[in-house]
């Protein structure tokens, strides 16, 4: 069964997305579990993956975690050594 607000996805002639993407897991996250995220490499060639332990509110939890994951994707994916974070 095909969702209607997945119709589009279908039709897509590219289905990956190029550009520097990030991803942080929450290592105990019952809602968002870790293993959904398997396979995004497949759509995201560049991504880069994180992970902190915490549940679903891990930026709250884990706030400087969380920003030294980012601080460091900025500085070698994004900015290249020009984040000022």
């Amino acid at each position: 069964m095909i969702l209607a607000n997945n119709v589009d996805c279908y039709r897509l002639k590219k289905t990956t997305v190029d550009v520097p993407t990030l991803f942080i897991a929450a290592e105990r996250d019952n809602v968002l579990r870790p293993a959904m995220s398997h396979g995004m490499e497949k759509n995201l060639p560049r991504l880069t993956r994180g992970s902190v332990s915490a549940s679903h509110w891990a930026m709250i939890q884990k706030p400087d975690e969380v920003n030294r994951i980012v601080k460091r994707w900025l500085d070698t994916a994004v900015f290249v050594g020009k984040s000022s974070l």
